[in-house]
């Protein structure tokens, strides 16, 4: 069975394919340009861009595409967990990192493994903050996984990165459940607002190591057990 990272490689290739045939016709065509695609999962239909230099998966239907970053992510989970406890939404993500199911997507009739979601019991919908829009419980986790599978299948490929896997969950994780700031968090560019009780994400507090940026979507296991040691 194909796997997630074969998907990603044949999108790519894809997208070399359609620049080409774009330009033999005539046409004059950006490096930047970005392919876009349909993916099949849980019986729903999820939209996929890629672009010279990463994937991104987005939801479709109503007549709109919606994208949403880790911090948009982070701010509809963190209402979640407002109605429904963080300990309920906290034991869903790391259900989902624990998780040794898989499931089946297809993509133009072909099919892909990759780690199963998991789906809330309860299936009530989030108001984007913007208020132009609502999603439902189980469409956030669809959306979450696919994300975090894409991420996993890049840092799976990259030795140095492999400790980030999971990363992203992780950090949402930590977001939840912290209530005050933390050097490791801050210096990732997230910063606690004690007047809305949440994290916001604040790019000037971002440090650097080694000329690149601390990765501020993504948390080790030994960063997150440092916070969460400070927590307790």
């Amino acid at each position: 069975m194909e796997k997630m990272a074969d998907f990603l490689t044949i999108l790519r290739t894809d997208r070399k394919r359609e620049i080409s045939g774009y330009r033999k016709r005539g046409y004059l065509v950006r490096e930047g340009y970005r392919l876009v695609r349909k993916i099949s999962i849980e019986d729903m239909e999820f939209g996929v861009q890629v672009s010279a230099q990463d994937y991104f998966f987005f939801l479709i239907g109503n007549n709109q595409n919606a994208y949403y970053s880790v911090y948009e992510l982070y701010n509809l989970l963190h209402l979640m967990a407002v109605r429904e406890g963080k300990d309920y939404v906290n034991s869903l993500l790391q259900k989902q990192i624990d998780s040794k199911y898989r499931c089946i997507f297809k993509y133009e009739d072909i099919e892909y493994e990759m780690k199963k979601s998991v789906i809330p019991d309860e299936n009530e919908k989030i108001e984007v903050e913007d208020g132009s829009e609502q999603v439902d419980y189980k469409t956030l986790f669809i959306l979450l996984n696919l994300i975090q599978e894409k991420s996993n299948s890049l840092f799976g490929s990259r030795r140095k990165n492999k400790d980030y896997k999971n990363g992203i969950i992780r950090l949402l994780i930590t977001l939840i459940d912290v209530e005050q700031n933390n050097q490791i968090l801050t210096e990732k560019g997230w910063v606690y607002d004690e007047e809305e009780k949440k994290f916001k994400y604040d790019g000037k507090t971002v440090q650097y190591k080694n000329n690149e940026k601390f990765k501020k979507y993504y948390l080790t296991k030994g960063e997150k057990d440092s916070i969460m040691s400070i927590e307790s």
